[in-house]
């Protein structure tokens, strides 16, 4: 297997081959040495079944070729509530709701806490009322029972609709707001082409890349940057619009030597990458990171 380097974690987001083993020998095949999925089709409640000796060699397989391993939990997920109704306040329809959505990402928790390197992506949520929406998600990540070595990720957002966690400051006061014993499961997924999309962070030049990760370790902790959704965009900057493009293809990275400069910052920060637009595309970042 030829790795771009071997202090650097580059994947993609890629279809599930039917089980674990199968997605990871699949991005091994494509040159990754990271690599996400979805466990369960991302618009519906089930997640796939996955059997105990497809989960043991799937984990030796990552451990062997150190593979840091993420899923991305549904997009159906709203741990703030719903549109209507707030999670938490009085409405047991609601609260029914959002403690199954708790229950499912237990079980996917506990299926990635196997793995050395791992981490379940989430949309934190949305509501309209950005204090109290905010407050409900985290009193949702209070109640999820994580099991250990688990790693709950949360996804930045563009800032579309009523769409919560847009800024490094409403992450923090996500996390800072749980059980601070159930906080040192939390991670961070930065996307770059919802920084774009929200319009504080113009990460096609290399002053706001470091801008960026100086903020991030300043108002998060360095330590809880865990993944970056490495994405193009096909929007303007600040249009509030998440739409992921190609590597070089879009709005956001048209320079290779930005594009190497951003892919440093993740080395010397320990921190994996993974795109989320074709599989293909891993061989442009190849190119350019040699």
């Amino acid at each position: 297997m030829q790795f771009i380097n071997n202090n650097v974690y580059l994947g993609s987001h890629i279809p599930f081959q039917g089980s674990l083993t199968n997605t990871i020998r699949f991005a091994l095949k494509n040159s990754m040495n990271t690599l996400q999925f979805f466990l369960g089709s991302p618009k519906s409640y089930s997640l796939y079944n996955v059997t105990d000796d497809d989960l043991l060699q799937a984990v030796e397989i990552s451990e062997h070729f150190d593979i840091p391993v993420f899923s991305h939990a549904k997009y159906l997920y709203n741990l703030a509530g719903s549109k209507k109704s707030l999670a938490w306040n009085g409405d047991p329809n609601q609260d029914r709701k959002t403690q199954n959505i708790i229950q499912l990402l237990e079980t996917e928790l506990g299926v990635l806490s196997n793995f050395k390197r791992n981490g379940v992506i989430v949309h934190p949520g949305n509501y309209t009322d950005r204090s109290s929406g905010l407050k409900a998600i985290s009193e949702s990540i209070s109640k999820i029972n994580f099991p250990e070595n688990s790693k709950l990720l949360l996804e930045n957002s563009a800032g579309q609709g009523t769409s919560l966690a847009t800024t490094l400051q409403e992450i923090q006061t996500i996390i800072s707001e749980v059980d601070e014993s159930k906080q040192k499961y939390l991670g961070v997924c930065i996307d770059t082409a919802h920084l774009h999309g929200y319009g504080e962070y113009d990460v096609s030049k290399i002053s706001e890349i470091d801008r960026l990760f100086n903020d991030f370790d300043e108002t998060i902790g360095k330590e809880r940057l865990s993944l970056i959704h490495f994405n193009d965009a096909c929007v303007k900057f600040g249009s509030r619009k998440d739409r992921h493009f190609c590597i070089l293809q879009g709005e956001i990275f048209k320079n290779t030597d930005v594009v190497r400069y951003f892919i440093k910052k993740c080395e010397e920060w320990n921190v994996p990458m993974v795109l989320e637009t074709v599989p293909e595309d891993i061989h442009v970042l190849r190119e350019i990171y040699k």
